[in-house]
């Protein structure tokens, strides 16, 4: 028997198929299968009888339960005995590099045990895996595993700072992406003589304005610029692209930025559903990068005074004296501090 499954939701970037393929046979072991290159790396997780395989010119070997299969420049001969099964993940060309931390080159032509590579995290996975009733069961556990190995490798470092730009600052899109008429910097993010920290914006009719940055800001700068390998803040002036594209220079455009947070509501929306918060789930579906800031600013009314909030904003523009600046932004950044990305981690303390 051989199923395929098309993966769904974050993973479906990086995954072409899941295939299981299982026999029940009285024989030791059948015939073998000549398996070719297929041009894509695979993680097959085995149960059941055990499964043995030859390389071409190579003597037989014991399939291990958990291994990831590099591409292959040639074939090798499978056979699998008595009850048994395969479950293989099919990665898209570079899919596999985001999970594991070695450079693909180095799984060419090889078939490496997943323990000789993650040790005790494996022994947990194989261990849910062999008592798992069903498939499919089996196949949530090594999504579940996969997406674990995604948060540490850092592929969504840009994505959390990006939701946390716009709902810890209430920007606009047009304030942080690349657009003909200003491409942010990190240099945008500067201390003033007090080291109070201000993002600078250019908002509508090219005004410009300082938004306070809360505490919680200024730590997800320092874990997404360490993620960039960059010194934990921004040198006054530094020129680094605030978001830049991964292919390509410079910075995201607009439709790139809507594209990120649209993904990340969907993978809200979707666990929402399997969480079974069906009202949640559809409210948040017809949510839009413009909610998001709307939603930030809603939040940020209800704890601060009204004024700083319109400042941050950038609602309207006011000219105030300058001894009454520096006492202005002191307790405009002053009640900005504390804002938090999870409100509710506060009332929970």
């Amino acid at each position: 028997m051989i199923e395929s499954i098309k993966p769904t939701g974050i993973l479906s970037k990086y995954i072409n198929n899941y295939f299981i393929v299982e026999t029940d046979n009285s024989e030791d072991y059948l015939p073998n299968e000549r398996v070719y290159p297929c041009g894509y790396a695979t993680l097959v997780f085995h149960y059941g009888s055990p499964s043995i395989f030859q390389k071409k010119d190579s003597i037989k070997n014991i399939e291990p339960n958990l291994v990831i299969c590099g591409q292959q420049t040639s074939y090798y001969d499978l056979s699998l005995s008595g009850k048994t099964g395969l479950i293989l993940i099919v990665f898209k060309p570079h899919g596999v590099k985001s999970f594991f931390n070695f450079p693909i080159t180095e799984l060419l032509n090889e078939n490496l045990s997943l323990h000789d590579l993650l040790n005790n995290e494996v022994i947990e996975l194989e261990d849910k895996l062999f008592n798992s009733p069903n498939n499919i069961l089996r196949i949530t556990l090594l999504e579940n595993f996969l997406i674990k190995r995604l948060i540490q490798n850092n592929e969504f470092e840009r994505h959390l700072f990006i939701i946390s730009m716009f709902y810890l600052l209430g920007l606009r899109i047009s304030e942080l992406a690349d657009t003909p008429k200003h491409s942010p910097i990190m240099g945008d993010f500067a201390p003033d003589k007090n080291d109070r920290w201000w993002f600078t914006a250019i908002g509508k009719g090219n005004k410009i304005r300082d938004v306070a940055v809360p505490d919680a800001m200024l730590e997800a700068l320092k874990r997404y610029r360490a993620n960039l390998n960059l010194t934990s803040l921004p040198t006054r002036g530094e020129t680094t692209p605030l978001l830049a594209k991964q292919r390509g220079r410079g910075n995201l455009k607009p439709r790139q930025i809507r594209n990120i947070v649209q993904y990340c509501f969907d993978q809200a929306v979707m666990h929402l559903q399997e969480a079974g918060k069906t009202d949640e789930a559809q409210d948040l579906a017809a949510a839009t990068v413009h909610w998001l800031r709307h939603t930030a600013i809603s939040e940020d009314v209800e704890h601060r005074p009204r004024e700083h909030v319109r400042d941050d904003a950038g609602h309207e523009s006011s000219v105030i004296t300058d001894h009454y600046i520096d006492i202005d932004r002191a307790a405009r950044h002053e009640s900005a501090k504390n804002k938090l990305l999870k409100p509710y981690l506060k009332n929970s303390e």
